[in-house]
């Protein structure tokens, strides 16, 4: 997913934790219980990272995240 200064996301789960990781696997952001589907990553260096959400059932999904 292409992104630029704020990722927004749809999920039928509410996300517990939030982490992006760069393309070596080290954490570059976390968030503990977001109060919203937002995330400001206008930190981030344009480049490839992983996305991890922990969700309140206990499901985790990783996905790729593209920042331009």
């Amino acid at each position: 997913m292409p992104v630029n200064d704020v990722l927004n996301w749809k999920a039928n789960f509410i996300a517990d934790k939030i982490s992006i990781h760069n393309n070596t696997g080290k954490l570059v952001h976390f968030e503990d219980k977001p109060l919203q589907n937002l995330i400001d990553i206008s930190d981030l260096n344009p480049g490839f990272y992983f996305l991890k959400f922990n969700f309140n059932n206990g499901k985790i999904v990783i996905k790729k995240l593209i920042i331009q």
